[in-house]
């Protein structure tokens, strides 16, 4: 019972992670792109 509920929060938090990720991966990328665009405005 309780080691099913941990397995559960595992792959929950597996998934939140790779959001997380993703998500701080697409910033990142956004943040390379102004500050390319920053440079070429100063």
């Amino acid at each position: 019972a309780e080691c099913e509920e941990l397995a559960r929060r595992v792959e929950t938090l597996k998934d939140e992670n790779g959001s997380l990720r993703s998500e701080l991966r697409q910033l990142r990328e956004e943040c390379e792109k102004l500050k390319s665009e920053n440079d070429h405005l100063t």
